[in-house]
């Protein structure tokens, strides 16, 4: 009867056995169909915020919690509501080992063919790919509309989308995805979306030099085309320096400084090239960014430490005989906080980029200073030298009519920095309805709009407001 007993036991255990091995083990993805989903530390409303995920953002689900999903965001862990997510994904591994081993023959297979092509495009294209597919400085074009990820991963945020035919530089390549840089970001794309321009290192010294014969006679071709088309079609022009600002050798801010003028220096202008002024310089041609200089000077106006822009013409002299106040009053209703809205949303989506303080990407307070400037107002390149312009706002975060009745559209915000909250690290607009637009470092990545009101993820971090105009 013993033997019995342990015998069914021991067929119990190797059925348990069986039918663990046979298990089919599901990982689901979500992607995120709101604007701004909160990540929360419970499965609950009431639970602390830790972190907002954009529209679009894809989660690996870890956990269910009733009508919540437990999800792992980046760096982050926590529960978001069901309601607002759709599944993308299912992916299904059958742990048995007999396919376990098939599925490993198969990677052999593919991994064998995949070198056998590699070896023949290395052969064929007199590629400098070394043995851990590493290229470095290859030079390309983006081969069609593409985004760019923070890492080699299809389920990875997107930082940027990049327009076919763009410039960018390959830095490094793995498992068919290669790390590219722009003068503006740096991220992941896939290969097949860049086509790489190499140089052909072929012996052959007819062929050689009959190439560089033809491509010469190219080059002097498209040089007189060139300057017969800037003879032609552009007229040389005088602008000014809007600040202190960089000259640099080549339109493009990862080229050398040639030197460094002050605001209100006269710059002639001889070309253009795209968001580039050529001008001549005691030093010879150089660049100068067109959203730097201005085609009026400079006068500086007492209000809160901001500059203004003012055309220099025969009423300047009468403008600055008037009285301060009668001045200030006259330029800020010059002013319509509405248009500054207007212009600041035409931005959205816009890459973050840090240091960016251009259309083609902003960090916080590049976007805000980009913005003002557009409307004659300067203003410094940080979020906590902003906080010092203007005039402070008083408002008290927990009461969301404090925060309605006492902010304007056009007023700036700022925010505790997410890491430290103990000073300014961030700032944005105000546009009304407890919303403000900024560029934003975390979800998205790229301009857009939140709110600022109580229970929402800024409102956590808010500390001032100011009135520029």
């Amino acid at each position: 009867m013993n033997l019995l007993k342990k015998s069914l036991y021991v067929l119990l255990i190797v059925t348990i056995a069986i039918f663990m091995l046979t298990t089919i083990s599901k990982a689901k993805t979500v992607e995120i169909t709101t604007e701004t989903l909160n990540l929360r530390k419970e499965a609950s409303t009431e639970s602390n915020i830790v972190a907002q995920i954009s529209i679009g953002d894809e989660c690996e689900v870890i956990g269910e919690d009733g009508d919540w999903y437990k999800v792992k965001y980046k760096d982050y862990t926590g529960y978001i509501s069901k309601e607002y997510t759709k599944l993308i994904s299912t992916e299904e591994e059958n742990i048995a080992s007999e396919e376990n081993k098939e599925e490993e023959n198969v990677d052999t297979n593919n991994q064998n063919s995949t070198e056998n092509v590699d070896k023949k495009d290395e052969n064929n294209e007199n590629s400098t790919t070394t043995q851990n597919n590493t290229i470095i400085s290859k030079e390309g074009k983006i081969a069609k509309k593409t985004d760019v990820k923070i890492v080699p991963l299809i389920s990875s945020s997107n930082i940027a989308t990049l327009e076919k035919n763009t410039q960018a530089t390959v830095i490094s390549e793995i498992n068919g995805w290669v790390n590219i840089q722009t003068d503006t970001i740096s991220g992941w794309i896939r290969k097949d979306n860049i086509t790489i321009q190499e140089s052909s290192n072929n012996d052959d010294n007819k062929e050689n030099n009959s190439n560089k014969n033809q491509t010469d006679t190219d080059q002097k071709t498209n040089e007189d085309e060139n300057n017969e088309n800037t003879v032609s079609t552009f007229e040389e022009k005088t602008m000014y320096a809007k600040d202190y600002i960089n000259i640099r050798k080549e339109p493009n801010t990862s080229s050398d400084k040639v030197m460094v003028v002050s605001t209100n220096t006269a710059l002639k202008v001889i070309g253009e090239e795209g968001d580039w002024y050529k001008v001549s310089t005691s030093v010879g041609e150089a660049y100068v960014s067109k959203d730097v200089v201005s085609d009026k000077k400079v006068t500086i106006t007492n209000r809160g430490d901001v500059d203004r822009y003012e055309e220099n013409n025969d009423n300047q002299v009468e403008t600055t005989s008037t009285s301060s106040s009668n001045k200030e009053n006259n330029t800020s209703n010059a002013i319509n906080t509405s248009e500054i809205v207007s212009y600041a949303k035409k931005f959205l989506g816009v890459p973050y980029v840090y240091g960016g303080a251009s259309s083609s990407g902003f960090d916080c307070s590049g976007f805000t200073m980009y913005v003002y400037n557009h409307f004659g107002i300067s203003m410094r390149h940080g979020a906590q030298a902003q906080a010092k312009l203007g005039t402070a706002i008083k408002t008290d975060k927990s009461s969301k009519a404090s925060l309605l009745n006492n902010l304007k559209a056009g007023d700036l915000v700022f925010f505790l920095d997410y890491e430290t909250m103990d000073e300014i690290g961030h700032c944005g607009i105000y546009i009304g309805e407890g919303n403000f637009i900024h560029a934003s470092s975390g979800s998205g990545y790229c301009v857009k709009i939140n709110s600022l009101l109580p229970g929402e993820y800024y409102n956590t971090r808010y500390c001032a407001a100011r009135r520029i105009v």
